[in-house]
């Protein structure tokens, strides 16, 4: 156990983190999304998971988000995990669409005979494109000096209006179930490890940084029939942390 709780803090002391990943708040609800070691990590046969986000109806057009993903984890006796999952997000008047395919795989290693502390490592690889649509866009060369005119040149460089980038992401988990009602766990990963850039201008100036993601969670019973769940996610990339903490 403890030489696991320092592999987790040195890959957390490793990375210098260098925009922004698209990520959903309720992220228990995505975890493909949220760490490629909890591919099968459930009771069942297979999983299936949908999210469908809508920000800020107020501004002209709202963002909206769509992810889904499936998962099997009765390959080779359930230590090896298998998922993939698809998410599209468009945002804004210029309907910037990012696209992501990424396939995960997970091994398991079970800690004691009768399997109730696991291990799980993770990795996940894919790609992700980025389009704009500028068509609904109005730009100052537009003005004659009175009024908007869409016949004049916005003299914008559109040459590139859409951007691909590869996608490998790693992570680690831990889980130990002290009985049926008992249990906590906690996880690492890494995301963006390929140092790829997104840009419409054909150079290296807009870096995607790498960003790292921790996870926490515990159950407990509180009265009988009843378990309460408490879950954390801490969250950095660049400049930007983000920190969650909920209850069920």
């Amino acid at each position: 156990m403890r030489k696991w709780l320092v592999i987790s803090l040195i890959m957390m002391s490793a990375i210098v983190a260098n925009g922004q990943d698209i990520h959903l708040s309720q992220y228990y609800h995505s975890p493909l999304l949220t760490n490629p070691a909890l591919t099968g990590n459930y009771e069942g046969t297979m999983r299936f998971v949908a999210n469908q986000r809508q920000q800020w109806r107020s501004v002209t057009t709202p963002y909206q988000t769509f992810a889904v993903s499936a998962e099997t984890n009765r390959i080779k006796d359930k230590q090896l995990n298998l998922g993939l999952s698809i998410m599209n997000d468009k945002a804004g008047d210029s309907h910037l669409n990012t696209f992501q395919m990424l396939v995960s795989s997970a091994f398991a290693f079970s800690l004691n005979p009768d399997s109730t502390a696991i291990i799980r490592l993770g990795a996940q690889t894919g790609f992700t494109q980025k389009k704009i649509d500028l068509s609904e866009l109005r730009f100052d060369d537009q003005y004659n000096g009175y009024a908007y005119d869409p016949s004049l040149p916005h003299f914008e460089n559109t040459n590139r209006l859409k951007e691909s980038i590869v996608n490998f992401n790693l992570g680690i988990d831990f889980d130990k179930k002290i009985d049926h009602h008992r249990s906590y766990g906690f996880g690492v990963s890494v995301f963006n490890l390929m140092n790829s850039s997104y840009t419409y201008l054909g150079d290296n100036t807009s870096q995607l940084e790498k960003r790292l993601s921790t996870q926490f969670h515990a159950q407990r019973e509180i009265a009988k029939d009843w378990d309460a769940i408490f879950s954390a996610q801490m969250m950095w990339q660049g400049e930007y942390q983000e920190k969650i903490a909920g209850m069920m």
